[in-house]
């Protein structure tokens, strides 16, 4: 639904044409939201001003978090913990990830705890350790070997990646080989001891 428009609002002209677009808007972990924006442009001045309701929006981008939701509650209850383990770290009451995987319609802070929880996955460890700083550190570590090993991977570099966490210092080697045309190239960096 639009809003009706008899007039420019900066010239005055009724000389006003209405032209309709499907436009996209993402949702993490999810389908985009799809939406007809109507737009009226002035034939006068050239003036494109937006007449799409507000509410059509939200609502198009509210269903498409609806769907989001189970996925990411499944995704939680995989890779060998289940769902009252992440609950119980997260000190969460009992079955609350079920009832939100079957609630149509959950507060904005839920969702963002789950695309938190989806997008950083060792924070559940991190609970579940109690919080402890020098574990977060060691798994924020961990994650960022991880990711280096994963995209090096895909552009024909190995890697070999190791974390060293200690009580007063914590620190992340990187050791790169590239094979280029009969030659092999070995970086070798280090992050720098941080005393704690």
């Amino acid at each position: 639904m639009s809003r009706e428009l008899k007039c420019c609002p900066y010239c005055g002209s009724a000389a006003l044409e209405k032209r309709s677009e499907l436009q996209e808007f993402s949702v993490p972990y999810g389908a985009p939201a799809r939406v007809q924006v109507d737009t009226m442009v002035c034939r006068e001045c050239g003036l494109d001003t937006d007449v799409t309701e507000g509410k059509d929006v939200r609502d198009a981008i509210d269903s498409a978090v609806e769907g989001t939701v189970g996925r990411i509650v499944d995704f939680l209850g995989s890779g060998g913990r289940t769902l009252s383990s992440v609950e119980r770290a997260l000190d969460l009451p009992e079955r609350t990830l079920s009832r939100w995987k079957n609630t149509p319609k959950l507060s904005r802070e839920s969702i963002t705890l789950l695309r938190f929880l989806r997008t950083y996955t060792w924070l559940v460890e991190v609970a579940d350790r109690g919080y402890n700083e020098a574990f977060a550190r060691g798994a924020v570590l961990r994650e960022a070997g991880r990711i280096v090993t994963e995209a090096t991977e895909r552009e024909g570099v190995t890697v070999a990646a190791s974390a060293c966490i200690g009580e007063t210092y914590e620190a992340l080697t990187f050791t790169l080989t590239k094979t280029r045309e009969k030659e092999t190239v070995h970086v070798v960096g280090s992050g720098e001891p941080v005393l704690v």
